[in-house]
Protein backbone atom coordinates (compact mmCIF):
# COMPACT_ATOMS: atom_id res chain seq x y z
CA UNK A 1 0.00 0.00 0.00
CA UNK A 2 2.92 2.32 0.46
CA UNK A 3 4.52 1.58 -2.20
CA UNK A 4 1.03 2.34 -4.23
CA UNK A 5 0.83 5.66 -2.55
CA UNK A 6 4.24 7.13 -2.85
CA UNK A 7 4.66 6.26 -6.68
CA UNK A 8 1.44 7.55 -6.84
CA UNK A 9 2.70 10.90 -5.00
CA UNK A 10 6.05 11.00 -7.21
CA UNK A 11 3.75 10.53 -10.48
CA UNK A 12 1.33 13.17 -9.60
CA UNK A 13 4.22 15.55 -8.64
CA UNK A 14 6.12 14.85 -11.60
CA UNK A 15 2.54 15.46 -13.97
CA UNK A 16 1.98 18.97 -12.06
CA UNK A 17 5.68 20.39 -12.25
CA UNK A 18 5.20 18.85 -15.96
CA UNK A 19 2.10 21.30 -16.47
CA UNK A 20 3.47 24.04 -14.90
CA UNK A 21 6.59 23.76 -17.04
CA UNK A 22 8.65 24.03 -13.99
CA UNK A 23 11.67 21.43 -13.90
CA UNK A 24 10.45 18.14 -12.26
CA UNK A 25 13.67 16.92 -10.71
CA UNK A 26 12.35 18.24 -7.11
CA UNK A 27 9.15 16.28 -7.41
CA UNK A 28 10.99 13.47 -9.00
CA UNK A 29 13.96 13.36 -6.47
CA UNK A 30 11.18 13.18 -3.63
CA UNK A 31 9.29 10.72 -4.87
CA UNK A 32 12.89 8.05 -5.73
CA UNK A 33 14.00 8.77 -2.10
CA UNK A 34 9.89 7.91 -0.77
CA UNK A 35 9.85 5.12 -3.26
CA UNK A 36 13.24 4.02 -1.58
CA UNK A 37 12.10 4.03 1.81
CA UNK A 38 8.70 2.07 1.11
CA UNK A 39 11.03 -0.90 -0.81
CA UNK A 40 13.51 -0.50 2.46
CA UNK A 41 10.59 -1.52 4.62
CA UNK A 42 9.53 -4.40 2.58
CA UNK A 43 12.68 -5.79 2.28
CA UNK A 44 12.86 -8.23 5.35
CA UNK A 45 15.43 -7.21 8.05
CA UNK A 46 15.93 -4.47 10.62
CA UNK A 47 18.83 -2.31 8.89
CA UNK A 48 16.57 -2.19 6.07
CA UNK A 49 13.64 -1.17 7.70
CA UNK A 50 14.88 1.12 10.29
CA UNK A 51 16.62 2.99 6.90
CA UNK A 52 13.66 2.79 5.13
CA UNK A 53 11.23 4.40 7.80
CA UNK A 54 13.99 7.06 8.34
CA UNK A 55 13.57 7.85 4.84
CA UNK A 56 9.88 8.24 5.22
CA UNK A 57 10.45 11.18 7.59
CA UNK A 58 10.55 14.73 6.29
CA UNK A 59 13.75 15.92 7.70
CA UNK A 60 15.66 12.71 6.84
CA UNK A 61 13.96 12.80 3.39
CA UNK A 62 15.21 16.55 2.72
CA UNK A 63 18.77 15.86 3.70
CA UNK A 64 18.33 12.13 1.48
CA UNK A 65 16.81 14.19 -1.35
CA UNK A 66 19.39 16.77 -1.50
CA UNK A 67 21.95 13.86 -1.28
CA UNK A 68 20.74 12.55 -4.54
CA UNK A 69 20.86 16.43 -6.15
CA UNK A 70 24.33 16.65 -5.59
CA UNK A 71 24.83 13.15 -6.97
CA UNK A 72 22.99 13.86 -10.08
CA UNK A 73 24.25 17.36 -10.46
CA UNK A 74 27.91 15.37 -10.43
CA UNK A 75 27.18 13.14 -12.86
CA UNK A 76 25.24 14.40 -15.22
CA UNK A 77 25.72 17.75 -17.43
CA UNK A 78 25.10 21.20 -16.54
CA UNK A 79 22.66 21.02 -18.96
CA UNK A 80 20.94 18.01 -18.03
CA UNK A 81 21.00 19.34 -14.17
CA UNK A 82 19.68 22.52 -15.29
CA UNK A 83 16.57 20.69 -17.20
CA UNK A 84 15.92 18.72 -14.39
CA UNK A 85 16.32 20.97 -11.09
CA UNK A 86 15.92 24.87 -13.27
CA UNK A 87 19.03 27.13 -13.14
CA UNK A 88 21.33 26.88 -10.28
CA UNK A 89 21.44 30.54 -8.26
CA UNK A 90 25.18 32.21 -8.41
CA UNK A 91 26.06 34.83 -6.06
CA UNK A 92 28.77 37.50 -7.60
CA UNK A 93 31.45 39.18 -4.70
CA UNK A 94 32.91 41.97 -5.46
CA UNK A 95 36.40 43.02 -4.71
CA UNK A 96 39.57 41.40 -5.02
CA UNK A 97 39.64 37.40 -6.41
CA UNK A 98 40.88 35.00 -4.33
CA UNK A 99 43.41 32.56 -4.86
CA UNK A 100 41.92 28.85 -5.86
CA UNK A 101 44.05 25.63 -4.98
CA UNK A 102 43.55 24.58 -8.72
CA UNK A 103 42.18 26.76 -11.02
CA UNK A 104 39.84 25.94 -13.51
CA UNK A 105 39.22 28.00 -16.34
CA UNK A 106 38.06 31.56 -15.47
CA UNK A 107 34.87 32.67 -16.88
CA UNK A 108 35.40 35.63 -19.16
CA UNK A 109 33.23 38.80 -18.95
CA UNK A 110 32.98 41.39 -22.00
CA UNK A 111 36.50 43.13 -20.67
CA UNK A 112 38.16 39.64 -20.92
CA UNK A 113 37.99 39.81 -16.65
CA UNK A 114 37.47 36.91 -14.70
CA UNK A 115 35.38 36.88 -12.21
CA UNK A 116 34.76 35.11 -8.60
CA UNK A 117 31.54 33.74 -7.49
CA UNK A 118 30.07 30.47 -5.89
CA UNK A 119 27.11 28.44 -6.48
CA UNK A 120 24.18 28.63 -4.05
CA UNK A 121 21.74 26.25 -3.84
CA UNK A 122 18.08 27.32 -3.80
CA UNK A 123 16.57 27.93 -0.40
CA UNK A 124 20.53 28.40 1.21
CA UNK A 125 22.30 31.37 1.93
Amino acid sequence: MLLRREGMRAWRGFRSAAAAGQPPGGQVTDGLVGLAGALLLAVPGLVSGLVGLALLVAPVRRLARAGVRRATERRVSSMVAGDLFGPRTVRVRQGAPQPTPQPEQPVVVDGGRAIEGEIVEPGRH
